[in-house]
């Protein structure tokens, strides 16, 4: 597994530098660049089924993980993350680590129908204020 990289450095005062909520935004970061990753490898080239199997892991957990109902348990997480460290880094734009951590308190399956909606909401807001919508807003929104 990759060693553990602090991923963004934010100036705040230090009472509203709480450690708890940078391991939460790191934990999301992490999550979503396996997600990234994940959707990446099946629009190329394969289906959810298929990478499943290469991976080694269930297609309903694989699918669960990547609608963000559930997190894998370790076993199937590691063998997540060993997948993806033979596969190129992926681009993970902060505006998609943010869904997903304001969806995260919502139970498993309602955070990826709240992380569209939110998602659309957004982009309804660049819309309005003329302003091109964002390349990963719209992969938001139609995913």
């Amino acid at each position: 597994m990759r060693p553990y990289r602090p991923i963004i450095s934010l100036r705040l005062p230090p009472e509203l530098a709480v450690k708890r909520d940078f391991d939460i935004l790191a934990d999301a970061r992490r999550l979503e660049a396996l997600r990234q990753a994940i959707r990446r490898e099946v629009r190329a080239r394969s289906s959810l089924r298929g990478l499943a199997q290469r991976i080694g892991v269930d297609r309903g957990s694989l699918r669960k993980f990547l609608t963000m109902e559930s997190v894998p348990d370790l076993e199937n997480m590691a063998k997540i993350e060993d997948w993806s460290e033979e596969r190129p880094e992926v681009w993970t734009p902060l505006g998609a680590v943010a869904l997903a951590v304001l969806v995260l308190d919502l139970p498993g399956p309602r955070r990826g129908p709240a992380r569209k909606q939110l998602a659309r909401v957004l982009a309804s807001a660049f819309s309005d204020a003329k302003q091109p919508v964002p390349e990963w807003l719209e992969a938001e929104c139609g995913e």
